[in-house]
């Protein structure tokens, strides 16, 4: 017999336990095999950039070689930028330099545009004024050049504006719907789990969703509460509107299946799929059946089912 522990049981036990002419997009606010940290533009701390959430960036100086950056490997030469992700889209800005991947290149004020789900990226322009005043102060100290070089781009491209050759938009890259439904977009999706999933190439017959059932399990072993909360279905817990109350019911919740059992028997077993959104892993003695639900962003973690 199978013994279902249901996510919506678990909560329930835990709360009651206690364009024609060229574009100028906007980025406001805004790995890798050469070198996989960059300054978080924010406050300048040094960071990696497979751990970055939605809406944070970092900035890279002097890289030439190949990366692996939102499932795509990109060859840089002589680059200097920024890469961040928003909850839609990974970006890649080139300040300085050249970034080319599967023939096309996006050059000194253009950005690669990368969409989830193995979808080709495209380039278009940035906004480099408004770039520019999104830096912290220790990241200009640190990255002087880099920052010279930005404001020497947007310098160009107000002039630019002024002339009539650019046009702005009010498309912004970090926040592409409104600012509400972006900070609800990443409480559900933007987690650092979730988009090293949504951004991975592996993303043919089946692979993606088999991601995602390794990487719960997986989580669940090393006793990983946030990637295993990130993984979890977000309908229980308010969806688009976790806010701080329906984060931590998705964290304790995670602590709590985390805690019920040893899953270490678990962590290197293949899961097989069963039926459209249920996968099974066996052991000698024992079975994980894990369902999913899917969205048009993801698919969460549902129920699991633990028996022998």
């Amino acid at each position: 017999m199978l013994g279902k522990q249901s996510l919506v049981k678990v909560i329930t036990r835990q709360i009651v336990a206690r364009k024609s002419l060229p574009l100028v997009i906007g980025i406001t606010v805004l790995s890798t095999n050469v070198n996989a940290q960059g300054l978080r533009v924010s406050d300048g701390s040094a960071t990696e950039l497979s751990a970055l959430s939605s809406g944070e960036q970092i900035v890279m100086e002097s890289r030439d070689g190949a990366i692996q950056f939102a499932g795509h490997e990109i060859n840089l030469s002589g680059f200097s930028g920024i890469a961040g992700y928003a909850s839609d889209v990974a970006y890649l800005v080139t300040i300085t330099g050249t970034a080319e991947t599967g023939g096309t290149s996006a050059k000194r004020g253009r950005m690669f545009l990368i969409p989830p789900f193995g979808a080709e990226p495209t380039v278009e322009r940035f906004d480099a004024g408004r770039l520019r005043n999104a830096w912290d102060d220790d990241v200009k100290a640190t990255a002087p050049q880099v920052y010279a070089s930005l404001d020497d781009l947007a310098k160009g491209q107000a002039t630019g504006v002024l002339v009539g050759r650019l046009g702005r938009t009010g498309v912004n890259v970090n926040a592409l719907g409104s600012a509400k439904m972006e900070t609800a977009r990443r409480e559900t999706i933007g987690g650092a789990a979730v988009q090293q999933i949504r951004f991975s190439p592996d993303q043919a017959n089946g692979d993606l969703e088999r991601n995602i059932v390794t990487r719960f399990v997986s989580a669940l072993a090393a006793g990983d509460e946030e990637t295993a909360a990130q993984l979890l279905d977000p309908l229980p817990f308010g969806y688009d509107g976790l806010g701080d109350n329906g984060g931590a019911a998705r964290l304790l919740t995670a602590r709590a299946l985390i805690n019920e059992r040893d899953w270490e028997k678990f962590s290197n077993i293949a899961p097989n799929k069963i039926n459209e959104t249920r996968w099974i892993l066996e052991t000698d003695r024992d079975q994980a059946v894990i369902d999913l639900r899917r969205t048009t962003d993801f698919a969460f973690i549902q129920a699991i089912e633990v028996g022998q």
